[in-house]
């Protein structure tokens, strides 16, 4: 699920205040001009699922690839 159902799905439950918040901290992570540049990947793992291929949504690859 990307984050525009997401914000979608909050803002549709939130009052109006609360849905303006909700919009603009959404910009702020997605932004280009702000963590949106900085942090593009971002994963989680436990130590049980992890596992030989690595943490999700990390996999081994047979040769890099290059992010534009």
């Amino acid at each position: 699920m990307g984050i525009d159902v997401r914000v979608d799905a909050l803002k549709s439950q939130a009052p109006p205040e609360r849905a303006e918040e909700i919009e603009k901290a959404a910009k702020r992570l997605t932004d280009l001009t702000g963590m949106g540049k900085q942090y593009q990947v971002l994963g989680f793992t436990s130590e049980a699922v992890s596992g030989e291929a690595g943490p999700w949504p990390f996999v081994k690859l047979d040769k890099p690839v290059t992010l534009r």
